[in-house]
Order: C-alpha cells, then structure tokens, then sequence
C-alpha cells in the first residue's frame, strides 16, 4: 500500500496508512519505516521522511540510502542529515555507523565515509566485514592507497581476508588506485574466485592499458570454468579497443551474444565504437552509432568525436555534433563544446559539467578535494602560485609541437578546472620524482589532458589519472590513452 502511495504521490492516503501503523506500533520495524521515508521522500515531504526515519529502531543501508536520496532531491544539505539525524542518534552501533558509511560510499561521498570510519573508531565501535567492505569501496572511488592499505591489515586483523567479497573489494580497491601487483596478490592467495573476482582482476589490467595480461587472465577465466558476465564482457571489450585488434573485438561482441546470451547494453556499443574509431573505421563507428537499439551516452559520442580528432575527420565530428545537437540529448552542448576545443584555435570553451567534476589527490596519507571555483583549500594560494608557474614555463616552451597541443595558457582563471589544481597540488606537495595519483569525477577534458601532458614534461613527473572512463598514464609529455580523451 505505501508502494502504491509513493507511486501516486497521495501524501494523504500515505499519512492515513502510516497512522494505522503507528497505531499498532510496526513504524519502528525497518522494513516499514523505510517504505515511509521512501513515501514522504517521493511526496516531498522532507521533514515527515525524516520523522519516520528517526523511528527506525535498528536502520540499516536501506535507511541510510533512502534519507540520503531524499536531501538530495528535496534540497537539504547532507551535512544536515548527519547533524540533524546521526549526530543526535542515542543508540549508534555498528549497524547505524556502517549503514551511513556503506550509504556515504554507495552515493559517491567516499572522503565523507572514510572520515565517518575515523570517527567510529574514535567512539571505540569495532567495524565488521560490512563496514571494511564500504570503507574499501570508498578508498577505490577516491583512489586514497594509504587508507586501503590500513583498511588492508584491518581485514587481516579481523580474519575476514579469507573471505570471497572481501578479497574481491581488495583487488578492485587496488586496481581501481593503480596498484596492480598488490590487486595480484590478493588475487592470487584467494582459494575460491568467482565471477566477480575474475572480472575485478581483467578489469584492472584492462583500464591500466595492460592489455596482454588482461587477455591472459580472461583465458584463464574460461578454463577455471568461469561464466563471463555483463560487466565482464565490457573489460574485454575495452581491452580489444585499447589492445587495437578490431577482430578480436568484433568477435567477442558476438561470443557475447551468441554464445553467452547476453543482450548488449550501452557500455558494450560504446566500447565497440572505440573500438572501430581508433582503428579509423570512422564509418563503421557512426553508422552503429546511430543504428544502435539502445540511446548512447555521452562516452560513445565523444570516443567516435575523439577519433575523428586523431583521424582529422573534420566535417564528420562537426555532423556528428549536429545530430547530438538535433536529438536533444541531455549532454547535447558537450560535443560542439569538445568539437569547438578540437578544430579552433580560440581559447577553449568551458563544458557546463565541468563546474560538477570534481578531482582528488591523495598527499601524506590524506585525501584532497578540489573542485572548479572552489578556493577553500588552506594552501590554495601557494596551489595558484605553483599553477602559474607551471602555466608560464608552458609559454616559454611555446613554438615545441607539445605547447602547442597545451591548453590555456597565461594567468590562473578564478574558475580553474579541478584537475589543473590537484596536479599542481601534487607538484608542490608530494615527493621530487613520485608519481602524482589523481582520480577525476568526470571525463578528462581536452584542456586538462593538454596540460597534464606539458607538465609532466616540466616536472619531470609521471602522471597518473583515473576519469570516469579510463585511465590516463602521462609521462614525458605522452598519454597511454594516444589522445582518445
């Protein structure tokens, strides 16, 4: 019944439902207490979901989730929600503690669930295996090694390593943070893999351009008697593109299907888009583009505009921005903002989401945020001197073919993309000659990619990226990703 109210939106008939509840004092049980927060969140009524939340005897992920979900949507500000709900709790166990952490982890906030651990073992809380497991998870998306490797002997500690999903969450956190010998390791002393496992470690190979070893562990797989999955087949297709092996890759496809049964989604199309353009079958590429069954997203629109970058297809990117731009799709402005970036000599155009991207460098054991427009950080004067230094050794480097390529040059903008920051950052912060590790919230842009080239030739630095597509290994001026950004 409060199903069918939330999809209604009838506030009044899910008022009625929960006086009856109440009445027989099933309001506390978690199963009905999240279906009422869900109910008021879907009526907008942010002060009665938090009501019913605040009745919840024993709240667990669901809870967490759904009152997070509901700040969202409604405006408050999350901050609010652990002040207003978490912080007043009487009763905080493990359960409500890993149920916010896991909650915070899930909806991309892992700085927040990382610091939340801190403060759980402050209040002298033991985790359990679900609370690791969400701290992990929050160290892979924020690409912070130091807090995986002490969440590492934490799991060793507690004896959960042994553990099938624990040892999984351990080889995606290291993959997912660039350290694929110790994903190996763990991978490796597992003495049951199942298909998560196996993808976990392909993956990991796959997206750090290791495309033999990526191939070695999906033959493996095969002969372990693994069934591949669906997000199996999207690191194997990924692989096939960065491997170059337009066969290879066509032929998977069709395994995929044929074989396996599995019905394509928008990640296979996408990665069989990038396939064909860096090989220059622009053709191919655009016509399963526009003859795909599923809508494609905004990464198989900018892989097919990249290639036509790298191919000099001029009037075809400027075609295939136009029909972006006819279909009224939701990312419609970005392929003309990345088209303009690509064929003008103009100063570049900002993409409107660049203003929600966020970066994150990990110095010292910490992990730092940074985002466009945003100069709260306490060395943010010192990360600006740094970047215009950076800016201005580029324009003395100007007449090399590698400044040409760079991005803006001159004085720092008050609205700085977030990257440029964390990379200075790292410049300044981090070790003469160590590898600067930064994990971006969207896909690099064409000026940042521009630039972290230059500076890695300046500094002397490899530069490591994760976007949200791959990951970008920069040093001397030369990206693994050969420009496909």
């Amino acid at each position: 019944a409060l199903c069918s109210c939330s999809g209604l939106r009838d506030l009044e008939q899910g008022k009625s439902i929960h006086d009856r509840v109440a009445a027989d004092g099933f309001d506390t049980q978690v199963f009905v207490g999240n279906a009422l927060v869900n109910m008021y969140s879907k009526c907008r009524r942010l002060d009665l979901a938090r009501a019913a939340f605040e009745r919840i005897d024993s709240k667990d992920v669901v809870s967490w989730n759904s009152m997070i979900a509901a700040h969202s949507q409604l405006g408050g500000s999350d901050e609010a929600l652990e002040t207003a709900v978490f912080d007043r709790m009487e009763r905080r166990n493990v359960v409500s503690w890993s149920g916010l952490i896991a909650a915070l982890a899930e909806h991309g906030r892992g700085r927040d669930a990382i610091e939340l651990f801190h403060r759980m073992d402050l209040d002298g809380i033991q985790p359990n295996e679900v609370t690791l497991l969400s701290v992990l998870e929050a160290c892979a998306s924020t690409g912070a090694i130091a807090e995986g490797r002490r969440t590492h002997a934490r799991v060793s500690g507690c004896g959960f390593e042994a553990e099938t999903n624990v040892a999984n969450a351990l080889v995606n956190m290291y993959g997912k943070c660039g350290h694929l010998g110790s994903a190996r390791t763990v991978f490796d002393a597992m003495t049951w893999r199942n298909v998560v496992s196996w993808t976990a470690m392909l993956a990991g190979y796959a997206h750090h351009g290791h495309t033999e070893e990526a191939r070695r562990v999906f033959k493996a797989m095969a002969l372990e008697g693994i069934q591949p999955n669906v997000i199996t087949f999207v690191s194997v297709l990924f692989n096939c593109s960065h491997a170059g092996v337009v066969s290879d890759g066509l032929e998977q496809f069709h395994i995929m299907v044929g074989d396996f049964g599995i019905v394509p989604v928008t990640e296979h199309y996408g990665c069989v888009i990038d396939l064909l353009g860096r090989a220059g079958w622009l053709e191919e590429a655009e016509e399963l583009l526009r003859t795909m069954p599923v809508e494609p997203d905004k990464a198989a629109w900018n892989s097919l505009l990249g290639a036509c970058k790298v191919h000099s297809h001029t009037d075809r990117a400027k075609r295939i921005a136009k029909l972006a731009c006819d279909l009224a799709l939701p990312f419609a402005s970005a392929p003309y903002v990345l088209l303009s970036n690509m064929y003008t000599d103009e100063e570049q155009q900002s993409d409107p989401e660049e203003d929600q991207c966020s970066s994150l460098i990990e110095v010292k054991g910490r992990v730092h945020e940074f985002v466009a427009g945003d100069w709260s950080h306490p060395r943010i004067e010192e990360i600006v001197a740094e970047l215009q230094r950076l800016q201005e050794e580029m324009m003395i480097l100007r007449g090399s073919s590698l400044c040409e390529e760079g991005g803006q040059e001159g004085s720092v903008q008050e609205n700085e993309h977030s990257l440029k920051l964390a990379i200075a950052f790292g410049v300044l912060a981090s070790p003469q000659g160590s590898t600067i590790n930064v994990v971006n919230t969207r896909r690099i842009c064409v000026e940042c990619h521009d630039a972290a080239k230059v500076i890695s030739k300046i500094a002397g630095r490899k530069i490591v990226v994760r976007d949200s597509y791959r990951f970008h290994h920069i040093e001397q001026g030369v990206c693994s990703c050969g420009d496909y950004c």
